[in-house]
Order: C-alpha cells, then sequence, then structure tokens
C-alpha cells in the first residue's frame, strides 16, 4: 500500500471543506464507505492513469512502501510528481511556470494563485499547483516564464470538485491532512522563458474526446499544447459541456466541439470571443491555425436537488452525457472525466478567421 494511504483516513470536516469537499460517502472507484472526498479513486487524473504505478521506491519514500513517514520531500521531476503517491512529500527543482489560470490578491500585498509548472527539458506533462496566500514567499505573484524550486505535497482533488475533480495537485501539507506546517515553499525564483508549445495534431488522431466518454492523451496532461489548425467548430452544444441540472434542456453550456472530437473550455474567452455563440446564431466558425491552451482534466458536479446554486449539495462529479455507458470501469455511472483543451485568450490561443 503506498505511503500515507493507510494513515490519511477521514479529513476533518473544515479541511474537506477548504478542499471543496462535503461528508458525501464513498466516491467514485472507492471503496471507503467514509470517504470525505480526499479517498483515491481507482484512477485519478495522474499518469497512474495509464499505469505506470505511483512513484515506485521504498518504505516510507513516498513510493510504493507500507505507510512509512517521510523526513523530507524527494526532489523529483514534474513527471515523476504526477505520479506520486498522494500525501507525497516532494521538491521539483527549475521547473517553469507556463500558464497562470487563476490568481488573486489578499488583504495586504500576499497572493493566491493556481499555475502550471513543466520541465523545461521535457515540457510534455504539467503540474498543476494551488499557492495559497500563506505559502511563501507570501507576496510572490506567479508570472509565466519564471523559473522556480518548489517544495510541497501531492494531493488529490476530491469528487465533489467542480470541474478539477480526481485532479493531482501541489499544495502546502493542509490539503492533504489539515496540517498547518509544512507550508508550500517557492525558491530560487529567477525570471526566464516559457518553452513553447507542445505541437499536436488531428491527423495523428490527438484529442477525441468521444463526447466525453474517453480520456484522451493524458501523456499531455497539464501542459499546453498547440493543435493545428485548420479546426472548425462542429458542435456549438455538446452533451459533455452542458450544465446538469432539474431541466433536461438547461441551455448553459461550457463549451464547445471543434473538428476531430476535440471538447474545447471557453471559460477565459466566452466573455470576449463567444464562437460557440456565433454557430447558434448561424454562423460557421474556424480557426486556421488551429488552437493553443492547456490541455487537462474536466468534469461536472451536479446539485444533488437538481438546482444550479455554486454552493449547493453536490453529486460525485461525471462527464454530462456519459452516465450509463459502463465502458469506464466505474461501475456505469459514466466517465468520471475526460480530457479537454483551455484556451486562455482570444488573440493568440483562440483566434478565428475574420
Amino acid at each position: 500500500m503506498s505511503f500515507l494511504h493507510k494513515s490519511l483516513g477521514i479529513l476533518t470536516l473544515a479541511s474537506s471543506l477548504m478542499v471543496g469537499c462535503t461528508d458525501r460517502g464513498a466516491a467514485p472507484g472507492t471503496t471507503d464507505p467514509d470517504c470525505t472526498g480526499a479517498c483515491e479513486p481507482v484512477a485519478d487524473a495522474g499518469t497512474r492513469d495509464g499505469g505506470s504505478g505511483d512513484g515506485g521506491g521504498t518504505p516510507g519514500d513516498g513510493g510504493t512502501g507500507d505507510g512509512g513517514t517521510q523526513t523530507g520531500p524527494l526532489t523529483l521531476t514534474v513527471t515523476e510528481a504526477r505520479r506520486a503517491a498522494k500525501g507525497t512529500w516532494v521538491k521539483v527543482v527549475g521547473a517553469v511556470i507556463q500558464t497562470v489560470d487563476y490568481e488573486k490578491q489578499g488583504t495586504g500585498a500576499d497572493w493566491s494563485a493556481n499555475f502550471y509548472l513543466v520541465d523545461p527539458a521535457n515540457p510534455k506533462q504539467g503540474l498543476w499547483v494551488y499557492k495559497f496566500y500563506q505559502d511563501t514567499p507570501t507576496q510572490y505573484r506567479a508570472k509565466v516564464g519564471d523559473k522556480i524550486d518548489i517544495e510541497g505535497f501531492l494531493h488529490v482533488k476530491g469528487p465533489f470538485e467542480q470541474v478539477s475533480a480526481y485532479r493531482p495537485q501541489l499544495a502546502s501539507k493542509y490539503y492533504v491532512d489539515g496540517s498547518q506546517q509544512p507550508k508550500m515553499a517557492l525558491t530560487n525564483i529567477v525570471a526566464s522563458t516559457a518553452p513553447v508549445d507542445n505541437e499536436v495534431s488531428v491527423d495523428n488522431g490527438f484529442g477525441d474526446a468521444k463526447g466525453g466518454s474517453a480520456r484522451p492523451n493524458p501523456d499531455y496532461a497539464g501542459s499546453r499544447v498547440h493543435i493545428a489548425g485548420p479546426l472548425t467548430i462542429t458542435n456549438a452544444s455538446p452533451k459533455a459541456f452542458q450544465r446538469v441540472s432539474s431541466n433536461p434542456d438547461d441551455t448553459r453550456y461550457y463549451g464547445f466541439e471543434v473538428t476531430g472530437g476535440i471538447l474545447v473550455r471557453n471559460s477565459a474567452t466566452f466573455g470576449k470571443c463567444d464562437y460557440r455563440q456565433k454557430v447558434i446564431d448561424g454562423a460557421t466558425v474556424t480557426f486556421p491555425d488551429g488552437i493553443r491552451g492547456v490541455w487537462d482534466t474536466y468534469s461536472f458536479a451536479a446539485c444533488e436537488d437538481g438546482g444550479t446554486a455554486s454552493d449547493c449539495r453536490k453529486n460525485a462529479s461525471v462527464v454530462p452525457g456519459t452516465a450509463g455507458d459502463g465502458g469506464t470501469g466505474d461501475g456505469g455511472t459514466g466517465n468520471i472525466y475526460t480530457y479537454v483543451i483551455t484556451p486562455q485568450n482570444c488573440d493568440t490561443d483562440l483566434k478565428a478567421a475574420e
């Protein structure tokens, strides 16, 4: 049994709420009836999804040992950190911030952010990081291109998280077991240049989510990709992106589908370039140079009561439209996550033909 898998047990209610979970019973694919959202699914969105173990190693080092206790962090690459057992204390050296997808300034000069790290020499996979205000340096504002050393703990987002359920993330130890220490630490921060986007193509079969029932190309998870064009919106309202509510004809969708069955999440762009609406209005929208963005997981946690409130009591996340397909190894409840691309802007990542 992997490091900390025995000892994590049940998180306190306070810590489960901080992670975005609620005390809900077993998650899809788990066997722990007391799971609060911290239990490990059968297949989470790390590279263990592809089947190469959980980091390997000996007892107490965060690998496949017998629940020993780490006395210090393991120095790992980004890819190795993604594979590490949940709860592993890791240090990644010389990684570069490739995308900042969320940031917020606190009441003082402190900053919180979500960002993606890649190894400059091997940028095919990225590691999603959550820097809280109190993680050091508290006043650091994440910038694309910064090279850093980072020390934190690998955890897996709970099944009741919106969008990011089952996704691995590096953060402070609090998000593993509620401990106040150690905080995540960023050191040796120097300005650098982010690696170029990974070049991929539908001609080589990249990205076909098969309506959300597949998990295409997990080997690119967490990295930026450039899907070569031209690409055209083929479905403005794919079921996989429909908001699940008591209304089966709910009109809220969180993205669209393009050539090759690729799902495009438009959370960062719809307010500036709503190409989905243009297609609904009768236009044809094509991206001659293709689409750029972060390639990562997507799942939807619906409200138990069929409502749409963001603070409602959630059902465990699943890809809409895949429930009951029986083909994902999770008891026929549907695909618990798929992979999508999320462009960050309209002028480079999601630039349509004029």
